[in-house]
């Protein structure tokens, strides 16, 4: 339909049969090399529905779907969105299952009819269907609790804010990233599929700069010429935070449930500790740096990683921790902070997994990564060590992890 050619269908695709096994459970109407033509069959979406002053092509069929997808007459796809960006902004859906509304109860519609209405006449637009809801009462009421959420579901009727709920996989790494001001620097996600092929016919999924765009690291990676160690400590986290490192396999809800491997990774594991570091690259190196009083560094941490100034138990702590030795933290050093330059990260081949001297360089790499960034000399190392402490104990800290 997208591709709007005439396909002949691959061996892949088809069941071989075999005359002296089993018959299989199938009918099998096609055969290796039947050509499939671009056309529409769902008999519900007649095409005399569209006005042809919809399409420029009338013949085109992948402006037929999407004539209607988007058609005014087409309820279910703005409701069907509109739906899953509640759920996602909110934590909790207006029709639920969000995948599989014909087996959802009987629910109040009003809210979702003019949702649906606003999201149409808007355009289409994600942004103002986002907008509408970040600008709404019950977005920016206190947030409810799993079992306050339940009670409303039971009474069939729609609770009055959000979900408190844990940050997603790919939130709480791109959360961490952003608080510290740190670059990913990944390497680049390619692979060789066939083990032959040359490197600028890899398949080449780019450098990750933002936690949506990794994907699977599995494949062979046992060989250690093949290891991305840099990228593996960023997924070890959101594998055990629920991401799904499949893209062919997504999952709208996923299996979120609290685990003890959580806390240890985020306590204990190669990413956090890099977040934490104050390297020449840190925002909280900065932070440091400019600080003009113990108080004043202690709110600004407190802001950049939890969104909220400190309780006066935290500032009175934080300031006894970081107080000795504030006035003589800074050395000799240009107060001009320079991000670190992205390290050089090799691009991976199937052609040289057996080759001693590529996994000699591999391997190299791997003690650099997990040796993490290099502390600033720019800090007395005592107080950055003290300092590195209070960001390790806000980042672990439960309220981190939920929103809102």
């Amino acid at each position: 339909m997208l591709h709007r050619e005439t396909l002949a269908l691959p061996v892949s695709s088809t069941v071989p049969l075999n005359p002296d096994g089993r018959v299989p459970p199938i009918t099998i109407s096609l055969k290796a090399g039947d050509k499939l033509a671009p056309d529409w069959h769902l008999a519900s979406f007649p095409r005399t529905e569209f006005s042809t002053q919809l399409l420029r092509n009338p013949s085109d069929t992948r402006e037929q779907f999407a004539a209607i997808v988007t058609a005014p007459t087409n309820r279910r796809f703005p409701r069907v969105i509109m739906n899953r960006l509640w759920h996602r902004y909110l934590g909790w859906a207006i029709v639920e299952p969000i995948d599989d509304w014909g087996s959802a109860g009987e629910v109040d519609s009003r809210l979702l009819d003019w949702l649906e209405r606003d999201f149409v006449m808007a355009g289409y637009d994600l942004k103002h269907a986002a907008r509408s809801i970040f600008l709404s009462q019950v977005y920016q009421s206190a947030a409810l609790n799993q079992k306050e959420i339940a009670s409303a579901k039971r009474s069939k009727q729609l609770a009055n804010g959000p979900a408190r709920r844990r940050l997603s996989a790919e939130q709480l790494i791109d959360s961490l990233f952003a608080m510290s001001g740190k670059a990913m620097d990944l390497e680049p996600m390619s692979l060789d599929p066939e083990g032959r092929r040359p490197p600028e016919q890899f398949l080449h999924l780019g450098f990750p700069t933002r936690a949506w765009q990794l994907a699977s690291t599995s494949t062979d990676r046992d060989r250690p010429a093949l290891m991305l160690p840099a990228l593996q400590q960023v997924s070890d986290v959101m594998m055990s935070f629920g991401w799904r490192d499949s893209r062919p396999t997504p999952l709208s809800v996923r299996d979120e449930s609290a685990s003890p491997l959580q806390s240890l990774i985020l306590g204990n594991g190669l990413a956090s500790t890099r977040i934490a570091r104050l390297s020449d690259d840190s925002l909280f190196t900065e932070l440091a740096w400019f600080a003009t009083a113990p108080g004043e560094l202690v709110e600004n941490l407190t802001l950049t990683v939890l969104g909220r100034t400190p309780t006066e138990e935290e500032r009175m702590a934080f300031e006894a921790l970081l107080s000795p030795g504030f006035s003589s933290r800074r050395l000799h050093r240009s107060p001009t902070l320079n991000p670190v330059a992205s390290h050089k990260r090799n691009a991976v081949s199937w052609a040289n997994h057996l080759v001693p001297e590529a996994t000699r360089i591999k391997l190299l790499l791997e003690q650099e990564i997990l040796r993490g960034d290099t502390p600033t000399q720019w800090l007395e190392s005592d107080w950055r060590d003290r300092m590195a402490d209070e960001i390790w104990s806000l980042m672990n800290s439960p309220e981190f992890l939920f929103v809102p």
